[in-house]
């Protein structure tokens, strides 16, 4: 899949989903 999707997801889970 994308790159970008999962590196967006994966800020937003960090942040606290």
């Amino acid at each position: 899949m994308y790159p970008k999707l999962v590196l967006l997801f994966f800020n937003r889970a960090s942040n606290g989903f």
